[in-house]
């Protein structure tokens, strides 16, 4: 009886664990480049994708409504410094969403935007990067990622299927760590 309940529980933990890979595998968040448009010398910009890798399903982050500017799945960027710490730089509009029944990242699909990696306009500070933060400093991020902020909707494809409307919660989607301690991010050191 102990045998069997240690491996009903072993495959329990075991589809879990796929269970929340799969959806990473599914959804990619990835860094594309990071880019300084004005010649000014140092990144001021970064390019970020996300792309659907399934043949099924569709994928919606609800968008939120940023004033002035626009509808956008919301990310919130995460930056490690030389402490191990883990810090949230900021929580930020991104892939607009200029057409609403566009909402769904669709099989195959991929989408691309450009943030500035700060911004000293108001109206900017919620479609960048980092914001101001009394918790850390520039100077000691070595580490940065972004994850989802708001519940990802899973669909299938058939419109009148509702019995498959999946919901995955914040952080269930991660970019990879992107390293910033190259001689390229000089300029957080300042």
């Amino acid at each position: 009886m102990k045998t069997l309940s240690f491996i009903l529980f072993f495959l329990c933990i075991s589809f879990s664990a796929l269970h929340a890979q799969s959806l990473r595998d599914s959804i990619s968040l990835e860094f594309v480049s990071f880019e300084d448009p004005g010649n000014v010398g140092h990144y001021t910009h970064v390019r970020v994708a996300i792309e659907n890798h399934t043949k099924d399903f569709r994928y919606c982050l609800y968008p939120k409504n940023i004033f002035e500017l626009g509808k956008y799945w919301r990310f919130t960027f995460e930056v490690e410094c030389k402490d191990g710490k883990r810090y949230e730089a900021n929580t930020a509009g991104v892939f607009e969403i200029t057409d609403m029944k566009k909402m769904f990242l669709l099989p195959g699909e991929r989408r691309v935007s450009v943030l500035p990696l700060s911004s000293t306009l108001v109206n900017e500070m919620d479609i960048t990067v980092f914001s101001y933060s009394k918790e850390y400093k520039k100077s000691d991020v070595v580490r940065l990622r972004f994850f989802n902020t708001d519940a990802v909707i899973r669909s299938s494809l058939e419109k009148d299927d509702v019995s498959s409307l999946l919901g995955y919660v914040r952080g269930a989607v991660s970019s990879d760590w992107y390293d910033l301690t190259t001689p390229n991010f000089n300029f957080l050191r300042k």
